[in-house]
C-alpha cells in the first residue's frame, strides 16, 4: 500500500473525526514531515480538505466525506 493510501486509510477509519497531522503520523507509522507533504498533495487532488484551524494546528478529513 502506498503512501497516499495509508494516509487515506487512516482518514477514512477516523471519519467523522477530524485528524491533525500529528494524530494521521502517530496512525499511520510515518513522520508529521512525510504526513504534511502528502497531505497538502491529496489536498491539491481534492481527496482531502482541510476542515479547520485550530490555532497552528490543521485539522484534515476525507474530502466529500463532511
Amino acid at each position: 500500500m502506498s503512501t497516499e493510501d495509508e494516509i487515506l486509510t487512516v482518514l477514512k477509519k477516523h471519519h467523522p473525526q477530524d485528524l491533525s497531522i500529528k494524530e494521521i503520523a502517530e496512525l499511520s507509522g510515518y513522520s508529521r514531515e512525510t504526513v504534511s507533504k502528502y497531505l497538502y498533495g491529496l489536498e491539491k487532488e481534492g481527496k482531502v480538505k482541510l476542515n479547520r484551524v485550530l490555532g497552528h494546528t490543521k485539522l484534515f478529513v476525507m474530502a466529500g466525506e463532511e
